[in-house]
């Protein structure tokens, strides 16, 4: 069934739940509103290794309602409480938040069964800021259904896999810092802002300026919303016929240029910074990829290999080692190995990265909390050398 037909038909249940002002609990609202709507991303719920019920990813941890899966990894936890339970609670959101961090999860939900409150656990703020969105199913009004439609579609097994939520992590970031900051010029009458006017209005001194500030309407800035169509998730069991398969591809294509747009005009501290300047080019040997626990154990370590990873075409011939960056709490860089080859992964754009002798330690080299090197979610490149000389990220990009 369609996502949007799946999220029709728990708004109806949850309208039905309210209007017989019934108590369901933690457990009915995961059976009835959050597992349907599981299923309906593409989760297989009755499969342990992709929809994993109170993990636990070391024994003395406290469990989480659900880790999803992927490539034997979890990337995304869901924590549930009731039906209409107080989601503003700021020790909902650490609880969860906490709880991604610990295991170097860096997408979480906190949800009731109609509220969806969607966190970055990595990102280096204050909890209310990690919130990328919050959507409600039994929300009203055709243009809210429809995005909430689109921000529960971010959370496929589809999306997951192609890291869409970090993607548009960034231009949210810098587009919420940027509105922030131009409102709080008018609200606070900036000095600097306010010279900015009089050389943009001749002849008008700094009190008048003050004063017609004050007199204009409040100013409101807004940045569209990169929109996800819930259409580019088959219903379950759905072909694609070769022509949608190439629209959709053209779509993912674009939204990707426009996210790569917004990020080479992000402030450098925030920027993805993977690809490498042309200048630069010719001293990269080494691509950097980051590793949760798992994958860095089972993947990085006892198959000495590394995969399925974007790496771009010009930077290929170049590229002699592999170092890995261990996400938190390790939160540092600690091994290397040389590549013996970088092949096609199965049939996709990606690559699988092979070994020619296992992975060596190197460092580690941390992260500095607040600095340039932070945000680290995507590969970047970098120059063997530059990385035997850095003690930190910073020394590096």
């Amino acid at each position: 069934m369609p996502l949007e037909d799946v999220v029709t038909k728990l708004r109806k249940r949850i309208l039905n739940i309210r209007e017989h002002k019934d108590t369901i609990g933690e457990e009915n609202t995961k059976a009835t509103l959050i597992e349907p709507l599981l299923a309906a991303l593409g989760w297989d719920t009755e499969e342990l290794t992709e929809v994993h019920r109170e993990y636990k990813r070391k024994s003395q941890d406290k469990p989480v309602d659900y880790a999803l899966f992927l490539l034997r990894e979890p990337r995304l936890f869901i924590e549930a409480k009731a039906l209409d339970e107080d989601l503003t609670n700021r020790k909902w959101a650490s609880q969860i938040i906490g709880y991604a961090a610990t295991a170097g999860v860096k997408w979480c939900v906190l949800t009731d069964g109609d509220e969806y409150r969607l966190f970055n656990s990595h990102a280096e703020v204050d909890i209310e800021e990690k919130l990328f969105r919050s959507i409600r199913i039994s929300i009203s009004g055709a243009d809210e259904q429809a995005f909430a439609v689109q921000t529960l579609a971010l959370l496929s097994k589809e999306k997951m896999a192609e890291n869409l939520l970090t993607l548009l992590w960034t231009p949210h970031f810098v587009d919420r810092k940027v509105k922030g900051a131009v409102e709080d010029l008018f609200k606070n009458e900036d000095p600097g802002f306010i010279r900015l006017l009089r050389k943009k209005t001749t002849g008008l001194g700094p009190s008048e300026i003050r004063a017609s500030l004050k007199r204009a309407v409040p100013i409101r800035i807004d940045f569209p919303v990169v929109p996800v169509t819930p259409s580019h998730i088959p219903a379950d069991g759905e072909k694609l016929s070769p022509g949608k398969k190439a629209a959709l591809t053209r779509k993912a294509r674009l939204l990707t240029a426009a996210v790569d747009q917004a990020k080479r005009k992000s402030p450098t501290s925030i920027r993805n910074k993977g690809a490498t300047q042309a200048s630069d080019r010719h001293k990269v040997d080494t691509v950097v990829v980051p590793a949760q626990h798992d994958g860095f154990q089972e993947t990085f370590m006892a198959e000495n290999r590394w995969y399925a990873v974007r790496i771009d075409g010009r930077m290929r011939p170049q590229i002699k080692y592999i170092a890995v960056y261990r996400v938190a709490p390790v939160s540092a860089i600690t091994h290397i190995a040389p590549v013996k080859s970088i092949e096609p992964w199965k049939e996709t754009d990606k690559f699988v990265v092979n070994f020619s002798e296992p992975a060596k330690e190197i460092g580690p080299i941390p992260m500095v909390k607040r600095g340039r090197g932070q945000g680290f979610q995507n590969l970047r490149y970098t120059a063997r050398q530059r990385l035997e000389a850095a003690k930190t990220l910073d020394d590096i990009w």
